[in-house]
């Protein structure tokens, strides 16, 4: 008892001299130093309250920065810190687990491979450090991420608080979004933040500068975004928080949660519409027509085609009645030629066909975007191309292609086998909504940058967690002792 004390007091001082010399140096330095070694000291015990603290600020996204411009946030510093403990806990007690767990699951295995096999893109690339920097820092983490997933939340106790956890931020950040729709002005603002939101120009989908404010008033349609950089992106989370409140919605016994889950999945829903992501438009639908097309009831069909005839009334009844808005999708060449991603797209076939093997570099489709810039494109700035099968061909070629296809199509067989074969009620209901929100996702993606959107890859985690649980105890009814 002694000696403990006299660790944790030497441990105490020990941090606090180092915190000092730090804050001398520069104050910034200082407090993340005190934030990391607070947040150690609290997970290292259980390292999944750190996990659940890393899906809870995930979606704070530019709101959560510690510097300037956003390069740190509170998600990225948490998660190395959730990530060592839970590794020297391991090697501490010498389990001799820790290099099975990394490697437990198909999904996980696929998923390295995957990232391993973008490595000989390196070779084509112009920019080597921003290929190591964007698999390091960017990809790696991600599957770290759902590494963690798959070995920290394996009980109901744990399932539950993260989908709480999700959820409840969830809520936050969508009640931002219906602020946004209110007053057309970011959120960001509040906080002090120089950031304004995306607006249109009548009668068209031309957008202007997040950082140049345009009057409101002149506007034909503010895009909300959130805590967000990205409407599109704010829109594609809320298509995949559909599936966990949905799921939890109907597997918890909590009165208030499923309340709850009721007023989110409506505020999901404004939210998504006011984003004006029409291809997140085309993610819900898919969401909900695939829940249709997989559970049973009477009268199903005519509900089904009954939505579809109402899809098809909706969009152009939009353009006829509502000119301001988005407009809807393109149904001619000429209509399509006149969107960005038709020059983003050709731009990234002359990268794919001068490279097909290795690609240009993983992380370099923006650096080499001027020397391969195709002349339909109507912007000058350097963007992705707004589609993830060719964002990975271009990059990394036939060969990350291949095998980013197989990490794909592994999600979607261990969807399909949970679906079949889950005898826990509980987890077939969520791995059904989230089977769902994944294929909608999937439609995005197609026209969308989405390879190093968290919630994506936190949602492969969960399905690979998923087909991991076993036994017939469901959420939200686990002993007292066991929940605390």
């Amino acid at each position: 008892m002694v000696l403990r004390l006299f660790f944790f007091s030497f441990l105490i001082l020990l941090l606090g001299g180092i915190y000092g010399v730090l804050f001398s140096i520069h104050p910034f330095v200082g407090l993340v130093f005190l934030a990391v070694a607070v947040i150690g000291c609290v997970i290292w015990k259980e390292p999944a309250w750190g996990l659940l603290l890393v899906l809870f600020a995930i979606p704070l996204q530019f709101l959560g920065k510690l510097n300037e411009d956003g390069s740190l946030t509170i998600a990225k510093v948490v998660t190395p810190c959730v990530v060592l403990v839970w590794f020297f806990k391991y090697l501490i007690n010498k389990d001799k687990r820790l290099l099975k767990v990394p490697f437990s699951h198909p999904i996980l295995i696929s998923s390295f491979i995957y990232l391993f096999s973008t490595i000989p893109s390196f070779f084509n690339a112009r920019s080597i450090s921003s290929s190591i920097c964007y698999l390091l820092f960017k990809l790696f983490p991600l599957w770290l991420l759902m590494v963690l997933i798959v070995d920290l939340l394996q009980t109901p106790k744990w399932l539950e608080r993260s989908y709480k956890a999700i959820l409840t931020i969830a809520f936050v950040v969508g009640c931002f979004g219906i602020y946004e729709l209110i007053t057309g002005q970011s959120i960001l603002q509040l906080f002090g933040m120089k950031y304004y939101l995306i607006s249109g120009a009548k009668g068209g989908g031309l957008a202007s500068t997040k950082w140049e404010q345009l009057d409101f008033q002149e506007a034909a349609w503010v895009r909300v975004a959130s805590t967000f950089l990205d409407p599109d992106f704010f829109a594609s989370f809320l298509l995949l928080i559909l599936g966990f409140s949905f799921g939890f919605l109907f597997t918890t016994k909590s009165t208030f949660w499923r309340l709850f889950c009721i007023v989110l999945i409506i505020i999901a829903l404004i939210d998504i519409v006011g984003t004006g992501s029409r291809s997140v438009f085309l993610g819900v639908f898919i969401f909900f027509l695939v829940l249709l097309a997989i559970v049973n009831f009477k009268g199903k069909w005519l509900l089904i085609g009954i939505l579809a005839f109402l899809g098809v009334l909706i969009i152009p009844s939009i353009e006829e009645y509502i000119p301001s808005f988005r407009k809807g999708l393109p149904l001619s060449l000429e209509d399509f030629k006149k969107d960005p991603r038709y020059g983003f797209w050709l731009t990234a076939l002359k990268m794919i066909l001068k490279h097909p093997i290795l690609g240009i570099g993983l992380g370099n489709f923006t650096e080499v975007y001027y020397h391969y810039r195709d002349e339909a494109s109507i912007l000058l700035k350097p963007y992705l191309p707004h589609d993830i099968v060719l964002l990975v061909f271009s990059e990394t070629g036939i060969i990350g292609l291949v095998f980013f296809s197989v990490f794909v199509i592994t999600v979607l067989i261990t969807l399909i086998k949970n679906h079949f074969t889950q005898k826990n009620r509980t987890i077939w209901v969520l791995n059904l909504f989230i089977f769902a929100s994944f294929l909608g996702y999937c439609v995005f993606a197609l026209a969308s940058n989405t390879l190093d959107q968290e919630y994506i890859w936190i949602v492969c985690g969960f399905v690979a967690l998923f087909s991991k649980m076993k036994g017939e105890q469901s959420l939200c009814c686990v002993s007292h002792s066991e929940r605390y």
